[in-house]
């Protein structure tokens, strides 16, 4: 899954997240969050990841599959 970097990027601003505090929020690895907000695909166990740690629905964060 791709993610919308803007929106990525406004989420951890709204919740105070470094990409180390991310991380450990959401139990995935840092490598991992740079990718993502470089616009690379990532697993769809690291997306759900990512929407509970940044208290968002999946349609808020997905470009396309």
């Amino acid at each position: 899954m791709i993610l919308k970097k803007s929106k990525l990027e406004k989420l951890m601003q709204m919740n105070f997240f470094t990409i180390s505090g991310l991380s450990k929020a959401a139990s995935i690895g840092t490598d991992t969050i740079v990718r993502a907000k470089r616009g690379q695909n990532i697993s769809a166990t690291t997306f759900k990841k990512l929407c509970e740690a940044l208290h968002c629905k999946p349609k808020d964060l997905i470009l396309f599959y």
